[in-house]
């Protein structure tokens, strides 16, 4: 069972919509539809726009995911975890900085830097969007209501952990050369 699949099925669990399995299905399929935007956002030919989306992008994706879940909270908050993770995973992945240096390169720059981009934007999108189900699946797990603090102090305890970090990266990675291997990335995707 890959990375996102186990971990969407243990958010499920502790919100307890264990019962439909389709939600399972369909956060994942929110979580890889935001993975695969951040994509096209790697060819943002403005070097620092395209970061500025994958964080709008990844606040987006974690709205969804409460609204499938019909977990409410403040968008205030949901906006600040966006970017505190994005920023951590972001900051884990040099790869990101050589693509937008490639950017600032007249006419082929954006794209060369966009190529590079690609592959660590999505996995960090994925591993964004692991993370948070893994900090809300804590939270209500622990039978803790859910406040900003709470949530935050999950989050926190799960970014600090490097080797934990390092291994859900590894597997977004490994999940982005599966998919692109398999031709899922050529298709279109339909969200649940």
């Amino acid at each position: 069972m890959n990375m996102l699949l186990e971990t969407t099925q243990q958010l499920c669990l502790a919100v307890d919509k264990a019962a439909d399995s389709a939600m399972d299905k369909q956060i994942a399929n929110i979580v890889k539809l935001h993975a695969k935007i951040a994509l096209g956002i790697v060819f943002v030919p403005i070097p620092g726009a395209d970061i500025a989306a994958a964080i709008a992008n990844t606040w987006t994706m974690y709205f969804r995911i409460n609204k499938a879940l019909d977990i409410p909270f403040s968008k205030n908050l949901v906006k600040s975890l966006a970017s505190g993770i994005a920023t951590n995973l972001v900051s884990r992945l040099p790869m990101l900085a050589v693509g937008e240096v490639v950017k600032t390169i007249p006419i082929f720059g954006s794209f060369l830097g966009g190529a590079i981009m690609a592959g660590s934007l999505y996995g960090v999108t994925l591993a964004a969007g692991v993370v948070y189900m893994k900090a809300l699946a804590i939270v209500l797990g622990q039978q803790s209501e859910l406040t900003e603090v709470n949530l935050k102090a999950a989050v926190d305890s799960l970014v600090a952990d490097k080797n934990a970090m390092k291994q859900i990266i590894e597997d977004a990675n490994r999940e982005y050369a599966a998919a692109k291997a398999s031709g899922e990335m050529d298709g279109d995707f339909q969200p649940v």
